[in-house]
C-alpha cells in the first residue's frame, strides 16, 4: 500500500514538472493544470509537490502578465498602423 501512493505521488509529480515545461507553450493551461497535479501529489505524500506548486503558480503570474502585454502592445500596434493607413 505505501509503494502506491509513493508511486502515484511520484507520477503527480513528475507530470505537474511536465505541465510546468509545457506552461511555456501555453500558459494558463497547463499552468493550472500542473497547480493541481502538485495538490494532488501533495495530498498523497506531504511535501511531495510543493516546489511544483509553487512553480507553476510563479509561472503562471508571470505568464500570464506576459502575454497581456504582449497582446497590448500587439493590438497597440495595430491601431497605430491601421490609423496611418486611413489617415486619421
Amino acid at each position: 500500500m505505501a509503494e502506491n501512493v509513493a508511486e502515484r505521488s511520484n507520477i503527480y509529480n513528475v507530470l505537474a514538472w511536465a505541465c510546468f515545461v509545457l506552461s511555456f507553450i501555453a500558459t494558463p493551461v497547463f499552468a493550472i493544470l500542473g497547480i493541481i497535479l502538485g495538490i494532488f501529489a501533495n495530498k498523497q505524500e506531504t511535501g511531495k509537490g510543493t516546489t511544483a506548486i509553487w512553480a507553476n503558480s510563479i509561472l503562471l503570474i508571470v505568464g500570464t502578465i506576459a502575454v497581456v502585454l504582449l497582446y497590448g502592445i500587439a493590438g497597440l500596434s495595430f491601431f497605430w498602423v491601421a490609423r496611418s493607413i486611413m489617415g486619421i
